[in-house]
């Protein structure tokens, strides 16, 4: 008897990606009468619903796909859409598949033996690392009554990065083995950070950023927002905590995710305005300090950050060392399943059909 499977992918403003993959994901593994297919179109501005209707209909006509749509988010979250479809699916196997790739002929069948009477999950993130892309460390496949215990994704992680290694972690304390995903099934679309931040609500609204020197193993970063909000938190270089032969704490390397964490309670937050010598005026929410002026034109020790790239980078940089904060909390605690709020909530609409709204 074969293991039935939902292959899921979710969608904000990738439809180009989504055209290039979803329907030769399908194709290459119609074969397998046990596999179906979830779009989850994530209150997408672009065209997908358009090129669902005109090039998918006919796989919603036969039960081969379900396209849901929600029309509820105005960012994109990693963890609630994967956590929405995943309680979508209601199969025996889910697989969350990033709209960026490609499966590869005969994935359905390899997922399909791989959970012939197996503790088990697949995922993409060794497979990853072996042949140098990140872009396949979201594929995960496992049995959705073990996606139910552990409640999915943690929905406190916002924007990118650890929200997948912490559940695979999670996962592991179920006591699951954790399985490769064959080489042969690991193809993704290379695309820019830019791409992966866009549709991030800090992306959206970020004016400017600062650096500013602390110590040499410590640099305060400042995150200043068009909406006149700004957040500050300190970072700490583990290389050179305990270095006799410190480099430049401003020199933060923001594509390492392992190196630096974030100060205890060092996170504030307030407004911000410019004043007549362009000095950025921060007024804190809370805290003994009510005001500070950051003066770039005049402290060496502070570097501005303009350009959508370094910007981008920054705050990726933000949301991936806070995550990792996250994840190591939910590992000191031991826990497996976590959400008590509740997770994968709100309101979507199946194949079309806007009359009739199901609530999750």
């Amino acid at each position: 008897m074969g293991v039935d499977m939902a292959f899921c992918t979710v969608c904000m403003n990738r439809a180009m990606h989504v055209k290039e993959t979803f329907l030769k994901n399908m194709s290459d593994n119609l074969a397998n009468k046990n596999a179906t297919f979830y779009l989850l179109d994530y209150n997408s501005q672009d065209d997908l619903e358009d090129w669902v209707r005109s090039h998918l209909e006919a796989f919603i006509d036969t039960g081969r796909l379900v396209y849901y749509k929600t029309f509820e988010p105005e960012s994109f979250s990693q963890s609630h859409s994967r956590n929405m479809i995943f309680r979508l699916a209601e199969h025996t196997v889910v697989c969350n598949v990033d709209a960026d790739n490609y499966v590869g002929v005969g994935f359905a069948t390899y997922v399909e033996e791989a959970f012939h009477d197996r503790n088990v999950f697949l995922s993409g993130a060794e497979t990853g690392r072996q042949i140098g892309s990140s872009g396949i460390y979201g594929r995960i496949c496992m049995k959705r009554t073990d996606f139910l215990s552990v409640r999915g994704y943690d929905e406190s992680m916002t924007g990118y990065g650890f929200e997948d290694i912490d559940l695979r972690q999670r996962l592991h304390r179920l006591g699951l083995a954790e399985v490769a995903v064959d080489k042969r099934f690991a193809t993704a679309i290379d695309h820019s950070n830019e791409l992966r931040m866009q549709d991030e609500p800090s992306s959206k609204s970020i004016f400017v950023a600062a650096v500013r020197f602390i110590n040499h193993w410590s640099s305060e970063l400042l995150f200043f927002f068009s909406n006149g909000f700004f957040e500050s938190v300190i970072v700490c270089d583990t290389f050179n905590e305990h270095s006799t032969k410190p480099d430049n704490a401003l020199n933060i390397v923001f594509k390492n995710r392992w190196r630096y964490y974030l100060q205890k309670d060092s996170l504030k937050s307030g407004t911000w305005t410019c004043n007549a010598n362009e000095d950025l005026v921060c007024t804190y929410d809370v805290g003994d300090q009510l005001q500070d002026v950051i003066s770039p034109k005049v402290d060496r020790m502070t570097q501005i950050v303009r350009g959508k790239t370094r910007l981008n980078e920054m705050l990726m940089f933000r949301s991936v060392v806070t995550n990792r904060n996250k994840m190591v909390k939910n590992e000191s605690l031991g826990l497996s399943a976590i959400n008590d709020g509740g997770y994968g909530q709100g309101v979507v609409y199946k194949n079309f059909d806007y009359s009739k709204p199901i609530k999750l």
